[in-house]
This record gives structure tokens, C-alpha cells and sequence, in this order.
């Protein structure tokens, strides 16, 4: 199922561009053959919290924006599992660009109206808040520490105004994470406790 998802994001890019939509086609038939089992979502759980773990390395005041918990994989895990379940019944969800499948999630009515905007708000959020970190950090990928001189820096380039500039950016980050992992886990139907003894072996 991880391969599955990974290919979600497969896309022409150069050569035989005919040969390439028949090999899209072909991939598709084979991604959307079936929507995933209860294990394979378990198995897609276990495989987030090892990223969690082992790549985001959060602790207390120090988070990873795209790989922690909440974070941006948070919100991509969400919407390809939705495309794999509903994928194969609403062709049209079936988009790489992740903005787009949250559009497309929204009018075939898979997704609520907020948690349309959940997933849409972080995602944006993310997406701007990881382009800023590049340019003022020289920190791990995606990280953020609480009352470090980067994430003032980091609020003041994202329009925060004040001395407090950094803690409402903070504010603001654990908001949409919180939001996000309450909504993947809605939507893996994987609580932290029936995966932890996978997690751990």
C-alpha cells in the first residue's frame, strides 16, 4: 500500500509522451484496483509514525513542521488515503498536485466544508511557513524552537508584528497541526494506541 501511495504523485516528465499517458493509465488501473484494508491503513500508520520518530525528532519546544506530528505529511498522508479510498469510484479526485485533490475532495463531497478548509488553510500555511524557514534557518529541515531568534526572524518575514511576533507564529503552527492529526486520524481510522505495538517492533 506504500507503494501505492507513493505513486499517487506520478507524473509525465520528459520522453515519449504517449508512451507515458498509456504507462499513467496502466498505473492508475493498478493503484485504484481496490481501496486500501483496514491493515494496509495500519500499515500506512506505522510507516508515518516511524517518520515521526526517527526523521521530525520533536521533543518539548522544538517541532518539525513538515514531518512532526500535525505537520505537512500529515495533511498529504490525509488526502492520499481519501484519494485511495474514493479514487477508484471519483476518477476526478484523482490528482498529483495536492492543492488540486483537496479542490476536487470538496466538490465530490468525500470531505466536509471544514475539513476542506483544515486541510486547505494548513497546507497553504505549510507551504509558505517551509519556504520562509529556508531563507532564515540553518536548522534541521521544517524545524521550529520555541523562543529561538530564527522563529522571530521567521514571524517577522511572514508579516507577525511585535516583540511577541514569534510565539503568535507558534500559536498559529500548533493550531492548524492540531487540526491536521485529529483529521488523519479520523480519516486512517488508526488510533495511537491499537498501532503502538507495530510502531514499536
Amino acid at each position: 500500500m506504500w507503494e501505492k501511495q507513493a505513486m499517487l504523485k506520478a507524473r509525465f516528465v520528459a520522453g515519449d509522451a504517449e508512451f507515458a499517458s498509456r504507462m499513467l493509465d496502466e498505473l492508475q488501473e493498478c493503484i485504484y484496483a481496490a481501496p486500501p484494508t483496514d491493515e494496509d491503513l495500519k500499515e500506512l500508520y506505522r510507516i508515518r509514525k516511524r517518520m515521526e520518530i526517527e526523521i521530525a525528532g520533536e521533543d518539548r519546544g522544538r517541532y518539525n513542521m513538515k514531518h512532526g506530528r500535525g505537520g505537512l505529511v500529515d495533511v498529504e498522508f490525509t488526502v492520499q488515503i481519501l484519494q485511495l479510498k474514493f479514487g477508484r469510484a471519483m476518477p476526478y479526485i484523482r490528482k498529483s498536485n495536492t492543492l488540486e485533490a483537496i479542490e476536487k475532495l470538496k466538490e465530490s463531497h468525500a470531505i466536509s466544508e471544514s475539513d476542506y478548509l483544515i486541510l486547505k488553510d494548513a497546507y497553504r500555511f505549510y507551504r509558505l511557513l517551509e519556504n520562509r524557514i529556508r531563507i532564515v534557518q540553518n536548522r534541521a529541515e521544517g524545524e521550529i524552537v520555541k523562543d529561538s531568534p530564527e522563529l522571530l526572524a521567521l514571524a517577522k518575514r511572514l508579516g507577525y508584528k511585535g516583540d511577541d511576533a514569534g510565539a503568535k507564529l507558534l500559536e498559529d503552527y500548533l493550531g492548524h497541526a492540531a487540526k491536521a492529526r485529529n483529521l488523519y486520524e479520523r480519516v486512517i481510522g488508526v488510533k495511537e494506541s491499537e498501532s503502538q505495538n507495530q510502531v514499536d517492533s
